[in-house]
């Protein structure tokens, strides 16, 4: 890995910024991006431990991309993902495994909170109304255990934000991957955080529509996580192997670094 592949450019996302170009990014092939990205995620859920998750995930960044690049896309490139099976699974491993220790603790925390105030508890007299207290108690531990789980997801999502973006952009192995997201996502925190609040406001939204409503969310979502991606991490000059053919190209208002948008950033001058 070289320093150029290690380099990134610090407080440089711009929620709002992203959710536009991200937008911009599907204008005219949204509902490519829709089936795309549908059936991404039903392939990532289908084996345990996210073992999918990872070529599915590559493969909606891999058509983005492209698109970002202004080269064609096809349904058929979602499966490119898979180019990346083996650093792809390294990385879903080292996020997913921390993270089911975590929601395990807390559910078993939360099992013995609700016991031990059971059996603290003195025995409601027969023919009174429960106490209240208990109730209060019982709603209580379920809301902790709510912000807990809702914590570590963002926790981790944030963390791993720039994961498989990384393993297709730049051609990271997964651990080299998992530690460069870490560090960018620390020194992009805010605007990181903005960005999955955004999306989780509109998984919310979608909910609202009968649940059907997060679906039609979900290239949103990717396409607005890819352009907070490039305000990160600058587009790389590609080879004239890899550059576009002519009957590729489409036209396309690409998404733009940040030293292109004026917004104020520094790289990273060597790698960890």
């Amino acid at each position: 890995m070289n320093i150029d592949s290690q380099s990134f450019n610090r407080r440089a996302v711009r929620p709002m910024v992203c959710l536009s170009e991200g937008w911009q990014l599907l204008k005219g092939h949204y509902w490519l991006f829709l089936g795309i990205t549908l059936v991404g995620m039903i392939l990532g859920g289908m084996a345990p431990l996210g073992i999918l998750m990872g070529p599915a995930f590559c493969g909606i960044h891999y058509c983005l991309f492209r698109r970002e690049r202004g080269q064609r896309v096809s349904f058929d490139m979602l499966f490119r993902g898979f180019d990346y099976f083996a650093q792809s699974l390294i990385a879903t491993l080292i996020m997913v495994l921390p993270m089911i220790v975590l929601i395990l603790g807390a559910y078993l925390l939360f099992v013995v909170g609700m016991f031990g105030t059971i059996a603290v508890m003195p025995r409601p007299v027969p023919g009174q109304p429960p106490d209240p207290e208990i109730l209060v108690i019982f709603v209580s531990l379920i809301a902790l255990y709510v912000f807990a789980i809702t914590a570590i997801s963002i926790v981790f999502n944030l963390l791993f934000f720039f994961t498989y973006p990384l393993i297709v952009d730049r051609g990271l192995s997964g651990s080299q991957a998992v530690k460069l997201s870490i560090r960018a996502a620390f020194n992009n925190f805010f605007g990181v955080l903005g960005v999955i609040l955004i999306g989780q406001l509109l998984g919310f939204l979608g909910v609202l529509g009968c649940y059907v409503g997060v679906i039609f969310v979900l290239p949103i979502s990717f396409a607005m996580n890819a352009a907070a991606y490039r305000q990160v991490f600058a587009r790389e000059e590609m080879s004239a192997e890899d550059a576009p053919q002519p009957e590729e190209l489409e036209p396309i208002a690409p998404i733009t670094g940040p030293s292109e948008t004026g917004i104020q950033s520094t790289p990273e001058d060597k790698p960890m």
